[in-house]
């Protein structure tokens, strides 16, 4: 069996046809539910721009071939960073006796407002539609996010560029993918966080060190 055609190989393919670019598609989580399509250009606006704008509506350039797939794993790391960072928030309001609900109210009207909060909420009850309110099932895998984590590592590496919230952000999936819990969606990072903050919150834990 043969492989798969590399992204370079498409490139090249579509250029000598005169399409004039490449296209990497890039579904946002549970992008079917919202009716939201990210389109990142990776070349020269050509002849394909007209079908990838009837395709989403949102049609970037990216730069040349590659662009579009450095674009989408800077995108994915900042929404684990974002996703964890929310998570966490809501756990601490929730052990002090804050309704997350409450709490992810009052967030999304002040400076700590972002997309996690907004549309895909990783407490469960507060969404309806969020995974969370539904056992953590459908929408972006761990694993899946685990996967670009690691891409946006090895891509940082390469360039000798720093990304320590990155790496934490891998740290912590790859700690609940190791507790089985690879194949949820990635807002259960909420459960892995939840679970420590219970811990860290137990009596007899010094925080004084």
């Amino acid at each position: 069996m043969s492989s798969a055609p590399t992204l370079e190989e498409i490139t090249s393919a579509l250029e000598a046809l005169e399409a004039e670019a490449a296209a990497a598609i890039a579904k946002a989580p549970d992008a079917a539910a919202l009716e939201q399509l990210r389109i990142d250009l990776l070349g020269k606006k050509g002849k394909l721009s007209g079908v990838l704008g009837a395709m989403g509506k949102n049609v970037l350039r990216a730069g040349d071939s590659g662009a579009g797939q450095i674009a989408k794993i800077c995108n994915n790391m900042l929404l684990a960073v974002q996703m964890i960072g929310t998570a966490e928030a809501l756990a601490l309001g929730e052990t002090h006796g804050v309704d997350p609900s409450v709490l992810s109210e009052i967030m999304l009207a002040s400076s700590g407002r972002n997309w996690s909060l907004e549309v895909y909420n990783p407490w469960p009850g507060v969404m309806e539609n969020a995974p969370a309110s539904k056992g953590y099932q459908g929408g972006f895998m761990v694993d899946l996010m685990h996967k670009d984590l690691g891409l946006a590592l090895d891509a940082a590496q390469h360039e000798g560029a720093s990304t320590p919230m990155g790496a934490l952000a891998r740290s912590l999936y790859a700690l609940h993918r190791q507790a089985g819990h690879g194949r949820l969606d990635f807002s259960s990072i909420q459960s892995l966080l939840r679970a420590q903050t219970d811990a860290d919150q137990s009596p007899g834990v010094d925080h004084s060190t």
